[in-house]
């Protein structure tokens, strides 16, 4: 995305009060960067061996940037 429509994007997002998240990619100028691992899950078994539904994932999150440490008003 070209630098002026990310700069209107983000902008907009501020404006109404929302929080903008992108994923797999990079934001030039992001206060907040999260990086999240799959380290696990936990399956309800199927009829079938190999089948079955995932109940539960975990997942190993690192944060860092400008924003850590910053008191939200919700």
């Amino acid at each position: 995305m070209p630098l002026t429509r990310a700069r209107a994007v983000m902008s907009r997002a501020r404006h109404r009060g929302c929080t903008l998240l992108v994923t797999d990619g990079d934001w030039q100028g992001a206060s907040l960067r999260l990086q999240a691992r799959v380290c696990g899950y936990e399956t309800t078994p199927g009829a079938v061996p190999g089948s079955g539904r995932i109940g539960k994932v975990r997942l190993a999150v690192r944060a860092g940037g400008r924003a850590i440490g910053r008191i939200v008003n919700e």
